[in-house]
């Protein structure tokens, strides 16, 4: 795909100009949703609930009976905590790939 400079643009039809305009609002949109989703952490309610089993663990000292809500507390926000890392990973894999394709698509149009 080549990229049009600002008189080819101009020299376009208003429907083209107008289609072209919103096919680029949706990829910046697209790439801010992106962008959002990879710096996302971890929220305060994770946080909290991370504490909490933490806190249910130490207290089965005391209480042998709450090792398994303990256990389950733990893998439960474990899991919990891999699958939103997931998520931001792949959202840094998209933009890397994205950026990527630019720089060859811009290494080309100068070549």
């Amino acid at each position: 795909m080549n990229t049009l400079t600002k008189d080819q643009v101009r020299k376009l039809p208003p429907e083209q100009q107008e289609a072209l305009a919103s096919m680029e609002v949706r990829r910046l949109h697209s790439r801010r949703q992106l962008l959002n989703r990879a710096r996302r952490g971890m929220t305060v309610f994770a946080g909290l609930m991370t504490g909490l089993a933490g806190g249910i663990a130490i207290l089965c000292v005391v209480y042998p009976r709450l090792l398994p809500i303990a256990i389950a507390g733990v893998v439960g926000l474990v899991t919990y905590q891999a699958s939103r890392l997931d998520r931001r990973l792949d959202a840094v894999m998209e933009l890397l790939d994205e950026d990527s394709k630019k720089e060859k698509r811009d290494e080309n149009h100068v070549a």
